[in-house]
């Protein structure tokens, strides 16, 4: 009406009021405006017309039109959300890793709801108390750290969505503020306005959580978590099965591994048994044939000895591993002297030093006694008298079993001489210290409370060809060898340090391994502990045994020998008849029993492994009959099943010696005296 005063013009105006009642009506005004002589207005000329019902009619004929806008438009949104999910459901499918996985939850979860940035957090695989983030997008690296651990008892949008398993919406900045206020100011510095938090769900379980933020304030709406519900439950599969295909992916390349594994090995195995039977079957058919020099014979006869020796090294690695395997290795501890273990390993060593003229020195490194040197050329100390010695000797006292205690000096002396190149050296430094060393303590961590006080570190180093970066990890590892291929030069199963790091073990020791890399050496380096009191010695203290005998020692002594297999028997009768015995060999144990109806022996040296009735069921016979037909006769098990097992059960089925083949003669001799004195 202002505009048609100014104009000078009609008016035609929809204008409401309010009648008495309280109703509200619209009126319609159309008219003209009159004016005085001073072109001053004074009057509207028209009339007026009550126009509610036509208003009615057109608002809700508005309000319908609005409400057909917004189904289409949900509908519209309907569709293309469910298109988004297909297409999600089908880039699922293709998802093999968990990276993929998130890759395409992130993505596809921004792109549907217009989001800014996204997340995803898991609960971290090794502890349930943690939230790990797993994946970002949108992020500065400075912002969110990827693989960030939170406590999951953390008051945050995340945690809470992972620990209560329900969708976490913050809708505003004032959200924030009372919801999260020590997040509050770091979202509206990173221009967060709003954000949600899915958990992701396996099996009613969360397993992590999903979350979506935006530049503005956001009112999520039923659509919308239904919607996000969806996302995360599609997502949380594809995870899931991501994970188990990537467990079953590890599962296989490890059972390949295995399998490749075992083959190589079998492959080294037949490689290690077969090469010394070469010239073991070459030299003793060529014995037989030919006639050969003292000197020749002599060396086939050596080199036969040497290669059996090394089959039977195997053979009892491999049962040792076996038994490490099982738990059965167990130790017979006496007081053992470390420096005549190193002396008796390095007398071991020398030929094969010598052959390849590569110098094998020991040192005694102690305050008392400085300047203790010993080298196998002279094995007397360096400017230290003999009662030196023996003080020295008596400081390196530890608790342990011999013969595995000289196991551990034979297998690093020897590989060490094994890698060594010739005129190279193999250092052994024997010395006391306090604890591990500063290297084991920043291995193991500080000392434990009612560890050893003191120790005997023994350090084994050559400068032959060293251990790669790589392999040193697993230098330890049982059939592992740096090399396994059919060209690698040196031999062997793999099985030797393994054997060591179970022993110095088992003796509350350390084993450590050093290297440079390739061709420049290595240090092994154990650490023993000693005995509380080092002028106490144990009972049964270790000494190494004389194999000296008189012309005879068994002479007049009558042997009953039990053994199915012939070439057995007849060596057993051969080594009894040298050494002045009188032996009788059976083949079974009904010829046993018969034998000793009828003779009286004074020892039995029986097999265990027999058909029909074994050594363990003869045994169990034989203390059932009198004394006078041989039920105390003393007697020794010979047989190919070794191990402290077989032994004890030998032992409680009535034989008072277990002695494992190959044996040497010497050692059967010595035992059969021993037995026969008592």
């Amino acid at each position: 009406m202002q505009r048609a005063i100014q104009e000078h013009s009609t008016y035609d105006v929809i204008h409401r009021t309010i009648a008495p009642d309280g109703q509200i009506r619209w009126i319609r005004a159309i008219g003209t405006v009159s004016y005085d002589d001073a072109n001053e207005p004074i009057r509207f000329d028209g009339i007026t017309v009550n126009v509610t019902d036509q208003k009615q009619q057109e608002e809700e004929r508005d309000r319908l039109l609005y409400r057909e806008q917004i189904a289409r438009h949900l509908a519209e949104l309907n569709i293309r959300r469910v298109s988004q999910l297909q297409e999600l459901t089908a880039a699922l499918a293709q998802v093999m890793t968990k990276a993929d996985g998130i890759k395409v939850l992130l993505e596809r979860g921004l792109a549907a709801l217009d989001a800014r940035r996204g997340w995803v957090a898991e609960r971290s695989p090794d502890t349930t108390n943690r939230v790990e983030m797993v994946g970002v997008l949108g992020y500065q690296e400075d912002e969110i750290a990827l693989s960030e651990r939170i406590p999951l008892t953390e008051s945050l949008p995340v945690t809470d969505a992972i620990r209560t398993g329900q969708m976490i919406i913050v809708r505003s900045p004032q959200d924030y503020r009372e919801r999260y206020p020590t997040l509050a100011e770091r979202f509206i510095l990173t221009g967060t306005q709003s954000l949600v938090a899915v958990p992701l769900m396996v099996d009613d379980h969360p397993i992590g959580a999903v979350g979506l933020s935006f530049p503005i304030p956001r009112d999520f709406s039923q659509e919308d978590c239904a919607f996000l519900l969806t996302l995360a439950q599609q997502c949380a599969q594809a995870l899931e099965r991501a994970r188990l295909y990537e467990a079953e992916r590890e599962a296989r390349e490890a059972a390949e591994a295995a399998s490749r594994f075992k083959d190589d090995f079998l492959a080294i195995l037949s490689h290690e048994l077969r090469s010394p039977l070469n010239p073991i079957l070459g030299w003793s058919r060529l014995l037989q044939l030919r006639k050969f020099d003292e000197l020749t014979a002599k060396r086939a006869l050596q080199t036969i000895e040497r290669n059996a020796r090394l089959q039977a090294q195997l053979i009892e690695d491999l049962l040792d591993v076996s038994r490490i395997l099982q738990g059965q290795l167990n130790l017979n501890i006496s007081s053992v002297d470390l420096v005549k273990m190193i002396e008796t390993s390095m007398e071991s060593a020398r030929l094969a030093a010598d052959a390849k003229s590569i110098d094998l020195c020991f040192a005694i490194e102690d305050s008392d006694l400085k300047n203790a040197d010993r080298t196998t050329n002279s094995l007397e100390l360096v400017n230290t008298d003999s009662s030196k010695l023996t003080t020295q000797s008596s400081k390196f006292q530890v608790a342990g079993d011999a013969t595995r205690i000289q196991q551990i000096m034979w297998n690093l002396v020897s590989n060490a001489v094994k890698f060594t190149q010739p005129g190279g050296q193999v250092a052994i430094k024997l010395s006391l210290v306090s604890g591990h060393s500063s290297d084991a303590e920043e291995t193991n961590g500080t000392q434990e409370k009612g560890k050893p006080d003191h120790y005997a570190r023994i350090q084994v180093s050559d400068t032959g060809k060293g251990i790669h970066s790589d392999f040193l990890p697993y230098v330890f590892d049982s059939f592992r060898q740096a090399d396994s291929t059919i060209t690698r030069r040196f031999g062997g199963l793999g099985m030797g340090l393994a054997i060591v790091r179970h022993l110095v073990e088992l003796h509350g020791g350390l084993v450590q391994a050093e290297s440079l890399g390739e061709g420049r050496g290595s240090t092994f380096t154990v650490w023993l502990p000693l005995l509380k009191d080092e002028g106490v010695r144990m009972k049964g203290e270790w000494e190494p045994q004389s194999s000296t005998f008189s012309s005879l020692p068994l002479k007049g002594i009558r042997v009953l020998v039990v053994d199915d297999e012939s070439d057995i028997r007849d060596f057993a009768a051969f080594v009894l008849e040298q050494f002045g015995a009188e032996p009788i060999v059976v083949a079974s144990a009904a010829e046993a029993l018969q034998a000793l109806a009828k003779f009286q022996f004074d020892i039995l040296l029986s097999d265990i492994g027999m058909p029909k009735v074994d050594g363990y069921g003869l045994m169990c016979q034989i203390r059932k009959l009198p004394a006078d037909r041989g039920g105390k006769i003393p007697a020794i098990a010979l047989t190919a099943y070794a191990g402290e097992f077989n032994q004890r059960k030998a032992l409680s089925s009535g034989f008072q010696l277990h002695m494992s083949k190959p044996v040497e003669p010497e050692a059967l001799i010595a035992a059969i005296s021993r037995l026969v004195r008592k």
